[in-house]
């Protein structure tokens, strides 16, 4: 007997607002209805799910099952009586029974989840962990049991992050249902099951155009930040991740600085100033900074050290992040919908490489592979007057030195210390 299965899909319709698609699998005939709401594609899910309750298998629905549970699911079907009335006890029980395993906190089950990955060895573990912190947070549920498809599908498919993102999203949850499965903290489906896989694709690697590289610069310098009212506090952060091809979880590293006594970690920290070293036209990351590797000096262009040296003489931090205004800054330069993981330091490659044809520099510089550039980061339709402009570019505005396209800073051969 075939297995029902039902999705709901929301999609941008020709209108440019959010419909909602009932998709799936009927008695083995192929399902698929739009609506205009959210609620009325759940109304119709849910009728064809009661219509076909007593189609599913008995045996199925008891593999859900442990060996202690039988003796209570056997005296109910003596109750009840036939074989009908086994599939409904069983399918009350799963909904009903009390789970063997709890967490005081959805923080508590997250924990659990992230150490059972770190004992498999699983990468990326801090990344799910602080993501699925802030969905706890931003869901506002106080027990996992409150995780269900109707809350979860919007937070999957939220079309604020790339779709990258949304993937990785739903691949968590579906590794999180099934270790609560694993402990027997959740009886029952995963309500993961109920929600389609976003698409994503891995395709050429995305670049900015040289005016939209201009006008995030731009967005940056001028943003202004809270109740300060100072601008620019994350133009050194922009600048250093567009134009050095140091990877953005390296930069928030550097900005975050040192703990001024290393007897205190948690004490008054260092600007990060300190890795800046202007003279010597490089920026030093440390070993425990880096993503691989030992210590790796970077290079500065001069578009770069002018723009960091202006942004120290203001009195603006080195690598300042903040999401709010992270979003903010990309959502004025109009390149947001497009954004891509990694899109900044593909664009320091690709423009590098087009004046430049120095992979041996950019591997270094960058901490990847040949194989890895060429794949992932460079893109070989810029070129070299397009790469030359780029080298160039600072805020308007600002008044720094003007550098000439035509005359490209050279980068000096960075270095790569064994750690």
């Amino acid at each position: 007997m075939s297995k029902l299965t039902l999705n709901i899909v929301p999609f941008e319709n020709r209108g440019g607002s959010t419909s909602y698609r009932v998709t799936g699998s009927v008695l083995g005939k192929q399902l698929r209805k739009n609506f205009p709401t959210l609620v009325e594609a759940e109304v119709f899910k849910r009728g064809i799910l009661a219509k076909h309750t007593q189609v599913e298998s008995v045996q199925i629905v008891s593999t859900r099952l442990r060996q202690d549970d039988m003796p209570r699911i056997e005296a109910w079907v003596e109750q009840l009586g036939g074989v009908d009335a086994l599939g409904g006890a069983v399918e009350f029980f799963l909904k009903h029974k009390a789970p063997a395993v709890t967490f005081e906190t959805p923080f508590a089950a997250v924990d659990a989840f992230a150490a059972d990955r770190d004992k498999r060895g699983v990468k990326k573990k801090s990344v799910m962990k602080s993501v699925m912190y802030k969905m706890i947070r931003q869901l506002g549920v106080d027990d996992i049991m409150q995780l269900n498809a109707e809350r979860l599908r919007p937070w999957i498919y939220d079309f604020t992050v790339e779709a990258r993102t949304r993937s990785d999203r739903r691949v968590w949850l579906v590794g999180f249902f099934k270790f609560l499965k694993k402990i027997h903290a959740w009886e029952g489906a995963s309500p993961i099951d109920e929600i389609e896989r976003p698409i994503w694709r891995a395709g050429l690697p995305g670049i900015l155009g040289l005016d939209r590289v201009q006008k995030l610069v731009d967005e940056a310098a001028n943003d202004v930040y809270g109740e300060t009212g100072e601008a620019g506090v994350m133009l050194g952060y922009f600048a250093v991740c567009l134009f050095t091809g140091i990877r953005p979880e390296e930069a928030q590293k550097l900005g975050q600085g040192r703990p001024k006594d290393p007897k205190d970690p948690k004490g008054e920290r260092t600007d990060g100033w300190e890795f800046v070293h202007f003279e010597n036209k490089l920026i030093e990351l440390p070993p425990d900074m880096v993503k691989v590797g030992g210590v790796r000096n970077v290079p500065l262009q001069d578009n770069v050290l002018a723009i960091l040296a202006e942004v120290k003489r203001r009195k603006l931090p080195f690598c300042f992040f903040s999401k709010r205004v992270f979003n903010r800054v990309r959502k004025a330069a109009g390149v947001l919908a497009d954004w891509e993981s990694d899109v900044q330091r593909h664009c320091y490659a690709t423009y590098h490489y087009a004046v430049h044809k120095d992979e041996k520099f950019l591997e270094s510089a960058m901490g990847n592979s040949r194989k890895v550039l060429f794949k992932h980061y460079i893109r070989r339709t810029v070129t070299e007057s397009q790469g030359r402009a780029y080298a160039t570019i600072t805020p308007t505005g600002w008044g720094l030195l003007s550098l000439s396209p035509s005359s490209p800073p050279q980068s000096g051969q960075p270095t790569s210390e064994a750690g």
